[in-house]
């Protein structure tokens, strides 16, 4: 009896201490140095917050006395707001497709030079790095890219581009004629800009890549930047008449439709294509007024005791 109960506690002694049977062992039982459970756990990395996108805002530069800031307002004249504000000039803000960014030319590091900065107003970045001044960013519809103005030293104003990310910059004009101004059709195949390499100062066309520079037909006294449409079919510009006028043109030419002409310039398009944002200097300093692009609802946006100018309009 008693030797039938000591089979199992010596069968329990042999298991217990067999190698790899049972046997406790400190070293081996603990988990090798590099397992995929390592202590102490890593710290995970922190989310991924989305930029903050702009929709339906008018961007603007506006002088302080001293320097000029970047703005935003609704387009129904509400909520008024600073986007950047330094001491240095910051102009010509231009909105990425998205809504994300927005570019505009500064002087903030004592060269004129095309900056972007997030649409909350964070995270300025130098976007050029050229060797002479570079003004008049304008986003491409895919917002991969962007059009500028650079003045190379003993050279006219050329048209250049550049990746959103930065990097090396491409020049796309070179005419003694002084190019500038340019501005990306809707499908992002072409760019107009003003030059005057046929005389007066009149809207040009060329491909994406600068190839098949054309006149648009009648628009000889161009003032400034023409803007396309969203639907790509008409330029709205300004024109050098006495007092400045603003107008809309077939975009491949024809006849000029104006829609109004107290000293009006810098136009941009509302996203639907309704309505027109620009400058007036109807009240002898120059603000943001909307006009519809048929040329009725006038409407003051801006009331500032110097001058504000260079609207852009935000995606919807």
């Amino acid at each position: 009896m008693h030797g039938k109960r000591l089979i199992p506690f010596f069968l329990f002694l042999i298991i217990a201490f067999m190698p790899g049977c049972g046997r406790i062992n400190l070293e081996s039982d603990l988990p090798p140095q590099g397992n995929i459970f390592p202590w102490p756990p890593p710290v995970p990395p922190p989310p991924v917050i989305p930029p903050i996108a702009a929709h339906n805002l008018i961007s603007f530069a506006s002088y302080n006395g001293s320097f000029y800031e970047l703005w935003t307002i609704k387009p129904d004249g509400s909520n008024l707001k600073c986007l950047l504000s330094e001491s240095a000039n910051s102009i010509q803000p231009t909105w990425s497709s998205d809504g994300t960014r927005v570019a505009f030319r500064s002087d903030r590091d004592g060269f004129l030079q095309v900056y972007v900065i997030w649409a909350d107003g964070t995270g300025i970045t130098r976007l050029t790095s050229d060797s002479f001044p570079e003004m008049s960013p304008q986003w491409s519809p895919k917002g991969d890219k962007l059009v500028f103005v650079g003045l190379p030293p003993g050279e006219s104003a050329e048209i250049y581009t550049i990746s959103a990310s930065g990097g090396t910059s491409s020049r796309l004009t070179n005419d003694p004629a002084v190019d500038g101004a340019p501005s990306w059709s809707p499908d992002g195949t072409k760019i107009a800009f003003s030059s005057n390499r046929s005389g007066p100062y009149q809207i040009y066309v060329i491909d994406a890549d600068g190839s098949n520079p054309n006149p648009v037909p009648g628009t000889q006294g161009l003032l400034g930047r023409p803007a396309w449409s969203p639907d790509g079919n008409y330029f709205a510009f300004s024109r050098n008449t006495s007092p400045v006028s603003l107008c809309l043109i077939p975009a491949a030419g024809g006849t000029i439709t104006t829609l109004t002409s107290q000293g009006d310039t810098e136009p941009d398009w509302s996203p639907d294509g309704k309505e027109i944002v620009f400058t007036s200097s109807r009240n002898v300093l120059s603000e943001i007024y909307l006009i519809g692009a048929d040329g009725t609802g006038l409407k003051r946006l801006t009331n500032n005791a110097t001058t504000d100018g260079n609207p852009a309009w935000s995606p919807p």
